[in-house]
């Protein structure tokens, strides 16, 4: 599974930190390949969006932007973007989020990031129901129409 973080830096100048892979990668052409392969992102299917908390998918992979719990010289909630390109469970996103923060001395909101990814996964169950309800709908209208015109 291919990851990366991209986080501001505490004093907020512009360079961004990133870990790709687990690793803090510090050569500037590294650090380009991961900016572009974060940026192809803009283009997914957004998932969710507030002030706080945004996801985009596009098939299994998902870019996640949200804040750490750590703040910034200025006592700003420091901003990341998360990139995996194959997404299997919440906890496992957690859990190597989580590792990979440590690289740069960083915490999540695990909390809030699992409340939202289940709300998320919650919604598509819900679409799901409804768009087999009317289904449904549409199926018993039909035979109705059919039954009748016999």
């Amino acid at each position: 599974m291919h990851r990366i973080l991209v986080s501001q830096t505490a004093n907020n100048d512009g360079q961004g930190l990133y870990v790709v892979d687990g690793v803090l990668v510090k050569d500037a052409d590294q650090k380009l390949a991961a900016h572009r392969k974060t940026m192809e992102a803009n283009n997914w299917r957004k998932v969710y969006h507030s002030e706080e908390f945004q996801m985009r998918r596009n098939g299994n992979a998902l870019i996640m932007q949200a804040y750490f719990t750590n703040k910034d010289h200025v006592g700003r909630r420091i901003f990341f973007m998360y990139f995996l390109d194959d997404l299997n469970s919440t906890d496992e996103l957690i859990q190597i989020l989580n590792k990979d923060a440590n690289q740069l001395e960083r915490q999540i909101d695990a909390d809030t990031i699992s409340m939202v990814i289940s709300n998320i996964q919650k919604d598509k169950k819900l679409m799901k129901i409804i768009t087999a309800f009317l289904a449904a709908i549409v199926f018993g209208l039909a035979c109705y129409y059919i039954i009748k015109k016999i």
